[in-house]
């Protein structure tokens, strides 16, 4: 109620008078007091009418005043009822000029009219619409309460809200994917922006003003959201369809209602997912890493994650190497790219179980034949571009390996592969990259490891005496066969000077009688250095 509708429809205040203030007639009334001391600040509150016959104030001169006003702005005072004709007749002109400045209606009413009277008649229609308030929240908590019995699903749910409530609301997260809704169903918006909405009373939640687009749409619609609290790592808004200049405080307690029904929904459907997550996640962990001891527990194993309806598997490994740490903010952002990624092998029809820990999932693809496989890369590169762009991760490196395929009795070695072809990439300095165990070549010789002692014997008797004797050198001339012998890149690559690089490298072709122009010198010391990495990389594993 504003003091508008007071002066208007409330008999008592028949022959009130506006004097200062008139700007602020629409402050809301929520409360009235009697304004008996100055010290507003230990007892006002916002949506106060405060009642005088200027007794408290006629010890305030003009200055005291102003911060007596200024204070009655800030608390959010909606304005002051002034009996004249006992304390006071004429109302000193700084209180007119105060509330002019502030837009705190002055009212002025007769000396004969009680305080009792006034009190009465503005909180009379104030209890009375808390009263309707209260029994639409009973109401609406009371259909609510019924839902909470019923298994329905959240469509369901969403739609007999729409009944009781008259609100048309959908389910979307926070890149605009519609998930369920009343309305304009399997729309996907696009957020263009999304800034906080002011909030009154009866709101507690947080609402936002969201600006959205839809595919092939050039223009956007403005709609009010309210943010769901959850501990998922998506996070979930309620879309409102309806005008919110129609809402009036009854609509937003049923919409507070429905915000905090949904948040007990989601987190107990949250509480399901991640039980189920960490039981299918460990099932999949023992499948890849060969803990099963026998085909008949494989066989369950996959029975219960349902990757059982095809005979041949193949091992998909998408790892984000920068997003190493679990604490990390954008952990919660790589679980729902991960998620994107399990709808987009869904949706083009493979059946999956995966893995999932910090910054990689691992994916057990059950396949039909050895030649439906996924070693196309660019279709893996499509839908990484498809699934990153949202996050505006594009650019973010992204290492997938692809192992071969097999049946089921050799998943832990599938497993094994795309490890090894991660182990090989790396080794290269490739940080994003898209990788096929079949296609590692003769590197595959030397990931067994009993072919290791056969590398030394391999690397030229020269490279392997220079490796050991001028580590420093050998460093140069890896790196300048690798940057297609440039001597400033190579000097860049170094952070030395290019007559440094200039020098050593005169020095190493008199120590190897090397020539550069000879393809069959360059390829041997481009191979001699894999050789090296490859050695020295399972020789810190075997020591470790």
């Amino acid at each position: 109620m504003t003091i508008k509708q007071v002066l208007k429809n409330n008999n008592v205040f028949s022959n009130a008078v506006i004097i200062a203030g008139r700007s602020g007639i629409d402050h809301e009334i929520s409360s009235v007091m009697v304004l008996e001391a100055t010290d507003i600040e230990n007892w006002g509150r916002s949506g106060e009418l405060l009642l005088t016959s200027f007794y408290a104030l006629q010890a305030l001169d003009a200055e005291s005043s102003r911060a007596f006003f200024i204070k009655l702005r800030e608390i959010g005072i909606s304005g002051l009822v002034l009996k004249t004709g006992r304390l006071i007749s004429d109302i000193p002109s700084y209180l007119i000029s105060y509330c002019n400045e502030f837009e705190i209606p002055l009212i002025s009413l007769p000396k004969d009219v009680r305080y009792e009277t006034i009190i009465t008649s503005i909180l009379e229609p104030i209890i009375d619409e808390n009263v309707v308030l209260l029994n639409r929240h009973y109401e609406v908590h009371k259909e609510l309460t019924k839902l909470a019995l019923q298994d329905f699903s959240m469509e369901q749910i969403l739609n007999h809200c729409q009944k009781v409530t008259g609100l048309i609301t959908s389910l979307i997260d926070d890149t605009g994917k519609i998930y369920v809704g009343c309305v304009e169903k399997g729309r996907a918006y696009s957020i263009v922006t999304s800034s906080a909405a002011p909030t009154g009373g009866y709101q507690n939640f947080q609402y936002r003003q969201l600006v959205l687009t839809a595919p092939l749409e050039d223009s956007s619609i403005t709609r009010l959201a309210v943010e769901i609290p959850s501990r998922s790592t998506i996070h979930y808004l309620l879309l409102l369809h309806n005008n919110p200049d129609a809402l009036n405080p009854s609509d937003y307690m049923a919409l507070e209602s429905m915000v905090s029904f949904l948040q007990m929904d989601l987190l107990k459907k949250a509480a399901v997912e991640q039980a189920l997550f960490q039981k299918y996640n460990n099932l999949a962990n023992d499948l890849l890493n060969g803990r099963l001891a026998t085909q008949e527990a494989v066989d369950q194993a996959l029975f219960h994650l349902k990757i059982n309806a095809e005979p041949f598997y193949q091992v998909v490994m998408i790892q984000f190497p920068l997003l190493q740490d679990p604490l990390t903010e954008q952990v919660p952002v790589v679980s729902r790219i991960f998620q994107n990624i399990r709808e987009q092998f869904k949706s083009s029809g493979y059946r999956y179980a995966y893995l999932q820990i910090n910054n990689r999932i691992t994916l057990i693809c059950n396949i039909r034949s050895t030649h439906t496989g996924l070693l196309a890369s660019s279709w893996i590169k499509e839908l990484l571009r498809t699934v990153l762009e949202p996050f505006r991760l594009s650019d973010t490196p992204c290492q997938v390996m692809l192992s071969g395929i097999s049946d089921s009795s050799h998943i832990h070695d599938l497993n094994h592969q795309v490890l090894d072809t991660q182990i090989i990439m790396n080794l290269f300095g490739q940080e994003q990259y898209v990788a096929s165990y079949e296609n590692l070549g003769f590197y595959k010789l030397f990931l067994d490891h009993r072919n290791l002692k056969a590398i030394p014997g391999l690397i030229s008797p020269r490279n392997m005496r220079l490796k050991k004797e001028a580590p420093e050198l050998w460093e140069t001339l890896e790196c300048f066969v690798s940057s297609n012998q440039s001597f400033l890149k190579t000097a860049e690559t170094m952070f030395l000077h290019p007559k440094t690089i200039k020098y050593r490298m005169n020095k190493i072709q008199e120590l190897l009688s090397l020539d550069l122009n000879d393809p069959n010198q360059v390829f041997r010391i481009m191979l001699d250095a894999r050789l090296f990495k490859l050695m020295e990389q399972f020789k810190t594993e075997d020591e470790s």
